[in-house]
């Protein structure tokens, strides 16, 4: 209950493009990667957890082997094969470690080609291949993407192979493979060999659903206690719908096998199609959780939360329902009601009520294909794939959506499913038509700027923060605990007059330059030196010399002015007279009366001379001395200023606020026309 309110309490629709703007290319293009330099598309990836952490990809008529950073180690063709009459490609239909044979560990490859069947290859050396027998025999599907397979311990604690198969009219007449099976993989001395995991003269351990209606396997499978569960797509009257399918991993035959419908409420809709899910951990609870992905109209998909006791209390409670003929047949009387219900007393093919649920914390405006959902630091977070190749993180615990990344500007197409995370569990794996890409996940570096670390960093469970003025890292990676900062940008220095985007907030700098000699020419030298304190905040060192020259030169000397007075309604033309008067007009301020400000006019010629216009004044005082502001250097008026020509002869140290002039008679009142 606890989870459900948390997550209710974060429910928010969140236009993912307008908010979150796809970050940089060029982080991106840091990224390892490969691509099939012949355009074939990758299909499936598998990294080796338990050794070396490489990576292998099958894809069409092809099978690569690289390093855990996606250096090329080994590339061989799969195909086209000669395939009766003619020659067909061969796409990488299945790809899984095999453990359980020795070491080093196998490769299980099974293609289109030749009905389906498979190969165990070995991983030191990708041209030593292995057909496995008989060769009649398959675990998929002559369809490129119509099964997925889960290794895991089966009947009498045997290590077995579970296989979902796409069911449906074009399957089912290429292909003799069953809905489900679950077979071992055994070495002998005549080579490999697939067998059922439990057979006898009357049945094996495989399910086949002729009679139903087809079935799209979509994701999945996961194992989890001692069932395994797959995602499927029903196709009824032209509709399609989405149901959670499991089944006991420890019975002989699929006596346990169950549907559970799935749908989610959202801003009043119901959605039933859910195209991606993964099982994990939930937000600020012990207890497991279901996320799915549904399919929204309008190109948009909303993530959707399951919390898992629900249904298991859903599995196991069906032959109940199925009694009361609350849902619909194929469904025949159950004896049991216990989470744990497996064995031939269970009757196959339930079909449950639909499993509702408004737990419903993201609306993104996309298509999504893909999801991994996994804990970092003390929050979880959804990494989800877009069908337009953008990447984007979600903040489960605070309802963030934190970054949106474009892996490829070229490729417009979804992702392959699912994600495979590395040995480190720090990346995942992407695949991307026909390239592959490492991921990071445990890093900071996503985000590229200062701007995008202090900003969408702050609510990602990494902690990040901006270190050492160059990158954005956790406070592990940064290290040096004074150089990094989750507040603050530091300043960076260039030798341009104008903002670099997205690299700081700040675009200037003004300095007070020291006294010199007339004349001193050169550059300006700016240097700022690195400090940190908890009340100033974070600094870091850098400088830079100016383009551009700067000229000393001899400092104004004012004189005095003309007129000594003025009204208080302003507009008063006042001539101040001195030397070097050269400034910059936009920097300096003439002031006269109590800081009453001189607008100014214009230089003369010789620049010994400035014209201003008084401005207005409420009060009539004492006459008030002038000074002139350029900068923050004050010039006053000097005392005793030469006699230069006449120039100075007349000139007034003050300047008096006079009443208006005031019109009270005119004479003559009249006159003639002429």
């Amino acid at each position: 209950m606890h989870q459900m309110k948390k997550l209710l309490n974060i429910i928010l629709t969140l236009w993912l493009f307008l908010l979150h703007p796809v970050l940089p290319s060029q982080w991106v293009d840091t990224l390892p990667s490969y691509s099939d330099p012949d355009g074939n598309p990758f299909q499936n990836v598998v990294v080796d957890h338990n050794n070396t952490g490489d990576v292998y990809v099958g894809g069409r008529n092809v099978l690569y082997h690289f390093s855990a950073d996606l250096d090329l180690k080994q590339r061989v063709a799969t195909g086209p094969m000669l395939d009766g009459q003619r020659s067909m490609d061969n796409h990488n239909s299945l790809l899984k470690m095999v453990y359980h044979l020795g070491s080093p560990p196998s490769l299980l490859f099974c293609g289109t080609a030749y009905g389906g069947n498979c190969q165990v290859i070995a991983t030191t050396n990708l041209t030593e291949s292995h057909w496995i027998h008989p060769h009649n025999d398959s675990v998929t599907r002559t369809g490129p993407f119509q099964s997925r397979a889960v290794f895991g311990l089966g009947y009498n604690d045997q290590w077995t192979l579970f296989t979902a198969t796409t069911e449906n009219q074009l399957s089912r007449a290429s292909s003799s493979v069953p809905f489900l099976t679950s077979k071992l993989l055994t070495k002998e001395d005549d080579g490999f060999h697939f067998r059922y995991a439990f057979h006898n003269a009357t049945t094996s351990s495989t399910l086949a659903l002729k009679h139903m209606s087809e079935r799209i396997v979509i994701d999945g499978g996961f194992a989890h206690e001692t069932f395994i569960y797959f995602l499927l797509h029903i196709a009824q009257g032209g509709d399609l719908s989405s149901r959670l399918a499991r089944f006991c991993t420890k019975e002989a035959t699929f006596q346990s096998y169950a549907e559970l419908a799935l749908e989610c409420i959202h801003e009043g809709r119901t959605l039933t199609l859910s195209t991606a899910m993964d099982f994990g951990d939930s937000p600020d609870s012990d207890e497991k959780s279901l996320y799915a992905i549904f399919d929204k109209p309008g190109g948009r998909s909303v993530l959707c939360v399951f919390p898992w006791s629900r249904i298991v209390e859903s599995f196991t409670t069906s032959p109940r329902y199925c009694n009361r003929d609350l849902v619909g047949k194929p469904c025949a009387p159950g004896r049991k009601e216990i989470a744990d219900f497996c064995g031939p007393d269970v009757t196959p093919y339930i079909i449950s009520r639909p499993l509702v649920t408004n737990l419903a914390p993201f609306e993104i405006a996309t298509k999504i294909n893909v999801i991994i959902v996994l804990k970092q630091q003390e929050g979880m977070v959804a990494i989800v794939g877009s069908g337009g190749s953008s990447i984007m993180k979600l903040n489960l615990s605070t309802g963030a959506i934190i970054s949106s990344n474009e892996m490829d500007q070229t490729i417009k197409r979804p992702f392959r499913s699912p994600f495979v995370l590395d040995q480190k569990r720090q990346n995942i794996y992407l695949l991307l038509e026909n390239k592959i890409i490492k991921y990071p996940l445990s890093s900071c570096g996503i985000y590229a700027t200062c701007r995008e670390c202090l900003s969408r960093g702050r609510s990602d469970p990494l902690g990040c923060g901006w270190c050492g003025g160059e990158r954005c890292t956790h406070p592990e990676e940064c290290g040096e605990t004074d150089l990094f900062s989750r507040h603050t940008c530091s300043p960076v220095i260039t030798d341009r007059y104008f903002p670099i985007p997205r690299v700081y907030l700040v675009s200037s700098v003004t300095c007070v330059l020291g006294p010199a000699p007339v004349g001193t020419y050169g550059p300006v030298e700016l240097s700022i030196a690195t400090n940190f304190s908890s009340t100033v905040g974070y600094n870091v060192a850098g400088s830079a010399t100016s383009e551009q020259n700067f000229t000393y030169y001899v400092g104004a000397r004012l004189f005095g002015i003309r007129p000594n007075k003025g009204p208080t309604s302003g507009g008063t033309n006042v001539t101040l007279v001195g030397e070097n008067l050269d400034f910059d007009n936009d920097k300096a301020r003439l002031f006269i009366i109590r800081q009453r400000l001189c607008t100014f006019d214009r230089f003369s010629a010789d620049r010994n001379t400035v014209y201003c216009i008084t401005g207005n004044e409420t009060k009539i005082e004492y006459p008030d001395t002038i000074a002139v502001l350029i900068g923050d250097a004050t010039y006053a008026l000097e005392e005793n200023p030469p006699l230069t020509h006449n120039v100075t002869e007349g000139l007034s140290q003050t300047f008096q606020y006079t009443e208006d002039p005031k019109i009270t008679q005119i004479t003559p009142g009249i006159t003639t026309k002429r």
